[in-house]
């Protein structure tokens, strides 16, 4: 699970990609993407389907029903199946789930965060603390730096 502040409660931040309909000036255009947008996420074997393929949580909580999911959670094992044992922790810490708004520059701020993480993680340093606080410190200027142009 997420390594947590305060285990007793918890918070993992949910976030992914969106789905959007465009206006349109022909109006049948515009019914057939929500009509298709509706199919996607209302259709439990579609969404077992895409959750087991893309690495996504289904947004529909009957995905979990449909067997060959059901069956493909069952064979996680962290090795051969790591896709499967990773959504399966997905799904159990889903109560702790929350979403920030997005906002001018968040994508930038998310892949410094990113970026961030793995050399804290990566680069190997005589003094941690300060390489830590540097990287922090560059990751913070390069987020002022992209989202004030």
């Amino acid at each position: 699970t997420v390594p947590q502040v305060d285990a007793s409660n918890p918070k993992v931040i949910s976030q992914g990609p969106s789905l959007c309909i465009f206006k349109d000036d022909n109006p049948q255009e515009i019914l057939a993407s929500w009509l298709f947008v509706k199919f996607l996420t209302t259709n439990a074997d579609i969404q077992a389907d895409l959750s087991m393929n893309t690495g996504y949580i289904p947004v529909i909580k009957s995905a979990q029903n449909v067997q060959t999911y059901k069956s493909w959670l069952d064979k996680s094992d962290g090795y051969n199946n790591v896709s499967a044992l990773s959504m399966k922790i997905a799904l159990w810490q889903s109560d702790a789930y929350f979403a920030v708004p997005a906002f001018n520059g968040s994508s930038v701020v998310s892949d410094q965060v990113g970026l961030l993480m793995q050399m804290c993680f990566a680069k190997k340093a005589d003094d941690v603390s300060a390489m830590i606080k540097k990287a922090f410190e560059d990751a913070v200027a390069e987020c002022i730096d992209q989202t004030t142009r």
